[in-house]
């Protein structure tokens, strides 16, 4: 999880230097998979929650790491293989110069765009992903502090 934590943290500092069009895919990237690192193990292990406090006997529940490891990793791969063949198919994400004012060129800001259907769907994807973890969340919520 703190990978995915320093990851996503990191992916900041690319949004805040002079944009071109592969720091703009690197940002998206690094976001992503920083997302993924992140919020999969919080899942994984509140799912392991789940499964120990629903049997009707508290009894020991195995779920082996390397178990939750292969998860993570699948989850992972999933997301690094749609995301290389979004970014080396197409550039997905452009950087355009923005121009407010002709005559002080200092004002003008460079400006990730993207107008294509991979971006929605990465979007929607994460969405969902919070939503299974809000509603995984939300049927723990009672369980037993001890």
């Amino acid at each position: 999880m703190d990978i995915g934590a320093i990851l996503a943290v990191s992916s900041n500092f690319t949004w805040t230097i002079y944009k071109t069009t592969p720091m703009c895919n690197y940002s998206v990237s690094m976001i992503c998979i920083g997302f993924n690192l992140l919020f999969t193990p919080l899942f994984i292990k509140s799912y392991r929650l789940l499964k120990i406090f629903q049997s009707k006997q508290l009894k020991v529940t195995k779920m082996k790491t390397s178990t939750l490891l292969s998860i993570v990793g699948s989850v992972l791969l999933a997301e690094i293989i749609y995301l290389s063949a979004w970014l080396f198919s197409e550039p997905g994400i452009k950087s355009v110069i923005q121009t407010l004012d002709p005559i002080r060129p200092g004002l003008n800001w460079t400006a990730c765009v993207s107008q294509h259907a991979p971006m929605y769907i990465i979007i929607g994807l994460k969405a969902g992903m919070l939503l299974g973890g809000c509603i995984l969340s939300f049927k723990i919520r009672n369980f037993p502090a001890r």
